[in-house]
């Protein structure tokens, strides 16, 4: 409707007539017309009725209309006399005559056309008339200005109406991203606005789906963390009467009893590590961060671990990095990276050695390579090893040690540093941990 309207609109603007209009380029204008008419009258005093004819000035094809009247006021050729040309020969009986009138005229295309008495060199008097033909049907309008100007308005109108669809459009796909990615605090429809459209009503339910998935998941962390905290105390009870226990027994039950203690002990560490992921869960999580030595860090993990490494017949070692300052949380990023080496160690093979390196990265940031020797795992499962309780196959079982919770609390920390973790299989069939962490303190 807007592009009918705009057409519509240049149309009529543009059929204006004017001796400057755009369209003579097309159909010729006043000055054209009465060059050829002042032309064709000088023909006809010098040559007379055998030029007009043999040149077949006016004819069907020409975009000018001549006519040469007789006395009997009727075109020597037969043609019907237009109204403006009748209306002329009445006021020539009067003994009017005009060289250019101005007569509202249905069929020239200018309201300016000619007649004029020409004696011929027979001596016969005629009256020479003529005019611009108005071009009739649809061809009339399509001039280039026309077309062009119909054309921009039309892209330009396409453009905006293009972008009016597709800004929420994209401002819901914003959205869906950055929810898949844990962001339980996008909504959308602030950003839309009151369009009353299906679009505003897709956002609506968005924004109502992003607060139940929020409620949800916040009543699920808050669920976990108070039995967390309930199991805790019966669970250093148990760990008291254990040790009164063991007091009051013999030697003969002192088997049963440690294996009871290691099975407390395991469960209050799980307890722990799920108070620690639901803590790093919540959105109010403050990090205090302070500058310090990475690679000295990294030395004082490998150390760390390769003491626990010994006991698993493997080595760790600290094969490239150099001194590197940044800004953050050691504390936190020491069990990030500890939970990584651990894993490594339980499932690299024996007699090998797991790799740790420190590499400068750009935009401030700095990575860390883990690599085992291990199996590796399966490429689907790679995004799936830092999702809570995740064992992809029966190499990484709980036979070796540890609830899948470690590498969910590594995800969650680096996160909360604004970094990255990624996880890819080696040609060797290893495993490597790439840990990106902004935060470079320019030497």
């Amino acid at each position: 409707m807007i592009i009918g309207f705009v057409i519509a609109w240049t149309t009529f603007s543009m059929s204006q007539d004017s001796e400057t209009n755009p369209r003579s380029k097309i159909f010729p204008n006043i000055k054209e017309f009465h060059q050829e008419f002042n032309a064709l009258a000088d023909k006809l005093r010098s040559e007379g009725l055998d030029f007009y004819k043999q040149r077949n000035v006016g004819g069907k094809d020409s975009k000018m209309a001549y006519f040469i009247i007789n006395e009997s006021e009727q075109d020597i050729h037969g043609k019907p006399l237009p109204p403006p040309i009748q209306d002329l020969l009445k006021y020539t009986k009067l003994g009017i005559f005009f060289d250019i009138v101005d007569i509202p005229s249905d069929f020239f295309r200018s309201k300016h056309f000619r007649l004029e008495i020409i004696t011929l060199p027979s001596g016969e008097t005629v009256k020479f008339a003529g005019g611009i033909k108005r071009q009739k049907g649809f061809y009339r309008l399509l001039t280039p200005s026309r077309i062009i100007v119909a054309l921009l308005v039309s892209a330009l109108v396409c453009i905006l109406w293009a972008r009016y669809l597709s800004r929420p459009i994209l401002e819901l796909r914003l959205a869906v991203h950055k929810l898949s990615q844990g962001d339980l605090n996008v909504r959308v429809s602030h950003n839309i606005g009151r369009r009353g459209d299906e679009i505003t009503a897709l956002a609506n339910d968005f924004d109502n789906m992003a607060e139940q998935l929020q409620k949800l998941i916040n009543s699920q962390h808050q669920l976990l963390r108070d039995i967390s905290h309930e199991l805790r105390s019966p669970l250093a009870r148990q760990q008291i009467a254990l040790e009164l226990l063991r007091k009051k027994v013999g030697k003969d039950t002192e088997t049963e009893i440690d294996r009871i203690e290691k099975e407390a002990i395991l469960l209050s560490e799980l307890i722990a590590q799920l108070l620690t992921l639901s803590r790093l869960e919540t959105d109010d999580v403050i990090i205090e961060k302070s500058s310090f030595d990475l690679f000295e860090l990294l030395k004082d993990i490998v150390q760390d671990a390769e003491f626990e490494a010994h006991a698993h017949d493997c080595h760790v070692t600290l094969s490239s990095g150099k001194a590197m300052k940044i800004m953050a949380n050691p504390d936190m990023l020491r069990s990030a990276i500890e939970n990584i080496i651990r894993n490594a160690i339980r499932y690299t093979h024996k007699d090998t050695t797991v790799d740790v390196q420190l590499v400068s990265q750009t935009h401030g940031r700095a990575m860390i390579k883990i690599t085992d020797k291990g199996k590796g795992v399966p490429e689907e499962s790679l995004s799936d090893i830092f999702k809570p309780f995740t064992r992809v196959d029966d190499a990484r079982s709980r036979n070796n040690g540890g609830y899948g919770i470690g590498l969910s609390i590594t995800q969650r920390i680096i996160q909360a540093h604004q970094g990255e973790v990624i996880a890819r299989n080696t040609p060797e069939a290893g495993l490597q941990i790439e840990i990106f962490i902004p935060g470079l303190v320019k030497p």
